[in-house]
């Protein structure tokens, strides 16, 4: 019977044993994810830290009270442009680079000026307009001369034509005749 004891014993002995190493693994695991946790948590500087730089209720209600209401808020929507607005616009303006081309060619003020001190003035437009008015008169007189003589020309061509063509009929006659 002592041997029954012994034995009963020796396996009660063997169940508690793997019983509390079980539960040490778990208690080793529980401090493994405790350490995690201690790991991710704030230290109390930390906290200190955090409370310094976070807003106070007052401080708060001053953000608050300077913020738009929604009713403000609604008004800004209403007249704001749409994407499609802002995008329309973006179409039709110029890119920085097409500015730049026009910049490029556009003249200076210097330039314009250069301009404006090489155009004829008034006085030199009528000067011009008096000087081509005797031109045209001159140049009216010529073709006229000319024209003239050219008429005389034509009736010259056209007696010397119709004399042509009488001795060609003359000529037929006499070649006929022989």
């Amino acid at each position: 019977m002592d041997d029954k004891v012994i034995n009963l014993l020796e396996k009660m002995y063997a169940d508690l044993s793997g019983r509390i190493d079980g539960l040490s693994d778990r208690i080793h695991g529980m401090d493994e994810e405790l350490q995690g946790i201690r790991d991710i948590m704030a230290t109390r500087e930390e906290l200190q830290g955090i409370r310094d730089i976070m807003a106070t209720r007052e401080e708060l209600q001053g953000i608050r009270d300077s913020m738009a209401t929604r009713e403000e808020l609604q008004v800004i929507r209403d007249i704001m442009a749409t994407k499609e607005e802002l995008q329309g616009i973006r179409d039709i303006m110029a890119t920085r680079e097409e500015l730049q081309g026009i910049r490029d060619i556009m003249a200076t003020r210097e330039e314009l000026q250069g301009i404006r001190d090489s155009m004829a003035t008034k006085y030199d437009i009528i000067r011009l307009e008096n000087k081509m008015d005797t031109n045209h008169k001159a140049l009216y007189d010529g073709y006229k001369l000319t024209y003239e003589k050219v008429c005389s020309l034509e009736k010259k061509v056209d007696e010397i034509d119709k004399k042509v063509e009488r001795h060609d009929v003359e000529i037929r006659v006499i070649r006929g005749a022989e």
